[in-house]
């Protein structure tokens, strides 16, 4: 924050940085970082967090009542977006950093649902009976 001109060395750390930790098979997750233009120095030291600051809680952030707060002095200028998915460094930012186990999740996908077979399945399409087949049994390329 507060920085001058295009001296980033001269601007001041609000929050250290900690890269994105996305727990083993929870998928894709979603980053979003807006870029403020100061119209002058602002005093963020009601929302400066300690360095280094590895307490999720400490971390915590609500960036609507932040712009609410500073927005006669601040204009959104940029917004970069991306998303991300567990690799193996995120087991050492667990361990390592925020001293904390690894959670790990796994979608137990439900068996496919069949209603009861008809004898005369009125309507249906013609692949009607595939879904009531042997899984491995095979259906295409012997015809």
């Amino acid at each position: 924050t507060n920085i001058p001109g295009n001296s980033v060395a001269q601007g001041q750390e609000t929050c250290p940085y900690l890269p994105p930790f996305p727990a083993r098979g929870s998928g894709f997750h979603r980053f979003a970082f807006l870029l403020f233009k100061q119209d002058k120095p602002i005093d963020f030291s009601g929302d400066t967090r300690p360095s280094p600051c590895y307490q999720l809680a400490q971390r915590t952030f609500r960036t609507f009542d932040f712009y609410k707060k500073h927005q006669e002095a601040m204009t959104p200028a940029g917004l970069a977006f991306f998303q991300c998915r567990w690799d193996d460094s995120v087991t050492h930012i667990f361990h390592q950093l925020l001293d904390m186990r690894e959670p790990v999740f796994e979608f137990v996908r439900p068996p496919p649902y069949h209603p009861k077979q008809k004898r005369f399945p009125h309507r249906q399409p013609l692949r009607y009976l595939d879904r009531y087949r042997d899984s491995h049994e095979p259906t295409y390329g012997i015809y």
